[in-house]
């Protein structure tokens, strides 16, 4: 048995595209978690609260969730992402994020930040995996198991190709324009910081096409399309999707959701603005933090789903011309 008892995941950042592969982790190692629930007013006032005012939303809400699970576990599973895929990396906000967490909470929690960096190669990692499940008090086949459950969830799916994007879209009847909302997945998918974006614009008749439709030997193929790759891993899928889909008319209109300070949302935010004009999309930025209010948004994706409801009807999937490559 573990001398922890009970092993807290924030459920933030990290948490919407990883929580599988955590799960997966510590079931395999016998160790049991808790996740620290969904966003809500309170944990971000805890986040603005622990947090440096200069950092971003999703950097004060990880603070927030860590500090909701103060009392209630042991210690808290925050990771030091690095690297997953190909040469991109973490941006610095993933990489450090357990030095800040440290910082401003001090020792009213404990952290465990394992290093996952998969440059180093499979067997590399599965080692630190295997020493990381020994630490939790698992036995040797536990955190072997560990390991292979680790490595298989975090591997990207091959068969999530291009094709389920198309025959999604197409399948369902043309009630409304199809919009994409590309973003972070922890601005995209937590309903409390996009203020129900998704469902706003569902309820005016849109359908919606996210990050994550598109597969990633199709998003590899764009990688010759810059003279330098996106630094940033989720930066290069948001602004590789975001071409794909203008480029295949995939789309009547793309939302950009952004954090109000992200550096490299800034680069990413430009390169789809520009290729949405190339490819004659109407393109939306919406920045959010703390402040942003309901209201306003409400009013821009109002009359934002209005003017592609004005429009002229787009071809059907069907008879989108193939995508562009350079």
């Amino acid at each position: 048995m573990s001398d922890i008892l009970v092993v807290g995941i924030p459920q933030s950042l990290k948490y919407f595209d990883f929580s599988r592969a955590w799960e997966s982790m510590f079931s395999a190692a016998g160790v049991e978690w808790v996740y620290s629930g969904p966003t809500t007013k309170t944990v971000l006032d805890m986040g603005v609260e622990s947090c440096v005012s200069e950092a971003c939303l999703p950097i004060k809400l990880i603070h927030g969730q860590v500090a909701s699970l103060i009392g209630r576990v042991e210690c808290v599973f925050l990771p030091r992402l690095v690297n997953i895929r190909g040469r991109t990396v973490f941006c610095p906000k993933f990489l450090g994020l357990p030095d800040m967490v440290r910082a401003s909470l001090g020792n009213r929690v404990r952290l465990l930040s394992p290093r996952i960096d998969l440059r180093s190669g499979t067997a590399a990692t599965c080692l630190n995996v295997f020493r990381f499940a020994r630490s939790l008090g698992s036995g040797t086949l536990k955190a072997v198991s560990a390991c292979g459950k680790f490595v298989s969830a975090v591997s990207f799916d091959a068969a999530n190709s291009t094709s389920s994007c198309v025959a999604a879209l197409d399948e369902a009847k043309r009630t409304g324009p199809v919009i994409g909302v590309l973003g972070y997945p922890y601005l995209v998918e937590d309903d409390y910081v996009n203020m129900g974006l998704l469902n706003k614009l569902r309820s005016l008749g849109a359908r919606v096409v996210k990050l994550g439709k598109v597969g990633e030997r199709e998003l590899t193929r764009f990688d010759r399309e810059f003279e330098k790759q996106v630094f940033w891993y989720y930066s290069d899928r948001v602004v590789k999707t975001g071409f794909y889909l203008c480029r295949n008319k995939l789309v009547d209109g793309l939302i950009h959701l952004t954090a109000f300070g992200c550096g490299p949302d800034a680069i990413a935010d430009k390169l789809l603005e520009l290729e949405a004009k190339t490819d004659k999309i109407p393109y939306l930025t919406i920045s959010v933090d703390e402040c942003t209010g309901e209201a306003g948004i409400q009013t821009r994706v109002e009359a934002f789903v209005d003017m592609l409801t004005r429009k002229p009807v787009r071809p059907r999937v069907g008879d989108a011309k193939e995508v562009r490559y350079a």
